[in-house]
């Protein structure tokens, strides 16, 4: 079974198919022999296995349990610093649940059809 999130179409489709009716990417491979392919998709990336686990029981799990153990210093101290909510969840959140992020990869093994061997192991 596959999963939605991971089988998702080329995002960059329609601009390619726009450069493409224009002639624009016809003209600049006319002029500098450099084929215009726009692509980007989340198929066979490690951004598309932590946004999928991320949205599983397991991944809203680890999420969970990790924003309940911040100390309540740590928000003071922030809050002290002059930083608002939005600023301490950039500065302060986020680099923090880093880990979380890169324990995510490895653990899909236990998923069906997903594979381990390509750049998913950090």
């Amino acid at each position: 079974r596959t999963t939605p999130l991971t089988n998702t179409a080329n995002a960059l489709l329609p601009f390619q198919t726009l450069l493409d009716l224009t002639g624009i990417s016809w003209l600049i491979h006319a002029a500098s022999g450099i084929a215009v392919k726009m692509e980007w998709n989340l198929l066979n990336s490690c951004a598309g296995l932590i946004m999928l686990l991320g949205a599983t029981a397991t991944g809203t799990f680890l999420y969970r349990q990790f924003f309940l153990t911040i100390p309540e210093e740590l928000v003071e101290a922030a809050k002290m610093d002059g930083a608002g909510p939005l600023r301490f969840l950039w500065d302060v959140l986020i680099p923090c649940r880093a880990p979380i992020s890169r324990r995510w990869p490895p653990s899909c093994s236990s998923m069906p059809g997903t594979s381990t061997s390509g750049p998913c192991w950090w």
